[in-house]
């Protein structure tokens, strides 16, 4: 069993799809401890 988990952060300029863009995306993998 695979325990890693991937977290994933999203930087927008709005919540809007049609007038608004996504800037910045981060992902940060970690075991089922945070590790």
């Amino acid at each position: 069993m695979n325990d890693r988990m991937v977290w994933i952060d999203c930087e927008m300029t709005g919540l809007s799809l049609s007038d608004d863009a996504l800037i910045e995306v981060a992902a940060l993998v970690t075991d089922s401890e945070l590790n």
